[in-house]
């Protein structure tokens, strides 16, 4: 945040509202320049297929999706603020200070439900392989090219 002093996070402050278009724009950069693309967010289904859905064409989408109970991610999200004070840009005490339903991101594309209650069980190696099955970037062609 030393770019924007005294900032204060908040659902939808101008700041991450900016952030929301960069987050795309800054994928579909590396993926127009045929850059293998990994990118991470705790977005709605709704948000995500609004960024994604224009960058199919450039890609071959796989989805992992990490799920763990809703007390376990409010207590890491209490610690990370707590250890990590330049997290300021999450409003997390404001995120979990309403209870709300998480919709996760389901598209027609291969998808890979992972249970991270037990972050040190989690079978990397699975996910990096489901991850590279396919993997790459795709470059849209005009027809005839």
């Amino acid at each position: 945040m030393a770019a924007t002093p005294g900032f204060v996070a908040a659902t939808s402050d101008p700041l991450t509202v900016r952030t929301y278009s960069l987050f795309f724009t800054t994928i579909r950069l590396f993926l127009e320049n045929g850059v293998t693309h990994v990118a991470e967010a705790a977005f709605q289904h709704a948000a995500w297929a609004r960024g994604l859905e224009p960058l199919r064409p450039l890609a071959e989408l796989r989805i992992v999706r990490c799920h763990v109970d809703p007390a376990v991610a409010q207590a890491r999200a209490e610690q990370r603020s707590q250890e990590q004070p330049a997290r300021a840009a999450h409003d997390d005490a404001g995120h979990f200070a309403i209870a709300r339903s998480f919709e996760p991101l389901a598209l027609e594309v291969p998808t890979l439900d992972i249970d991270t209650s037990n972050a040190a069980a989690t079978d990397i190696d699975a996910v990096v392989a489901f991850a590279r099955v396919g993997s790459g970037p795709r470059r849209a062609t005009r027809e005839g090219s």
